[in-house]
């Protein structure tokens, strides 16, 4: 059993910290709220991203309410504004990351396996929203193509391409 945290252990500040310890100076939110309307103007941002920088700007603000965090080691109360938990904030990733990874863990199956990942370029994003079925059946074929015509290092079995299928359309 472990000691409970001492105060010291979780009473700093709730900006991020740099490698060394100091406070960082400087946020995306910080940015995104200084450079979004100059950039929106040169380059309209479609739905999605106009939904991504708005909850990047107000994750951890008073936009999105708050609580009061208590220490159960010493009572101390310190208020916490909520968090947006959209999966592109560099704020929001780790509780539901760490869930996921956990998820994930529980289903491996006893063998030995690779994660792989085949991305498509973002000039094919438009023909990719407009056809679909058509873009990821040819992805899907090339990416087993593309496995089990993988070079194989020599005293190892050649690999055998599962049926591949999309985690995640759109951005």
């Amino acid at each position: 059993m472990t000691a409970p945290p001492t105060c010291a252990d979780h009473h700093g500040s709730a900006r991020p910290s740099t490698r060394d310890g100091a406070r960082a100076r400087l946020e995306l939110a910080d940015i995104v709220r200084e450079y979004r309307p100059a950039y929106a103007r040169q380059y309209p941002l479609s739905p999605t991203e106009s939904t991504v920088l708005d909850a990047i700007e107000r994750c951890r603000t008073a936009a999105l309410g708050g609580h009061v965090d208590v220490c159960l080691a010493c009572g101390h109360q310190r208020p916490s504004y909520n968090s947006c938990h959209d999966r592109h904030c560099p704020k929001c990733p780790a509780v539901a990351q760490a869930k996921w990874i956990a998820g994930r863990l529980a289903r491996v199956l006893p063998t030995h396996y690779f994660h792989v990942v085949f991305t498509l370029p973002a000039e094919l994003r438009g023909l990719t929203f407009a056809h679909p079925g058509l873009v990821y059946r040819l992805l899907f074929r090339a990416a087993v193509r593309a496995l089990r015509e993988a070079p194989v290092e020599p005293g190892e079995q050649a690999s055998q391409a599962a049926a591949p299928s999309p985690v995640r359309a759109g951005t």
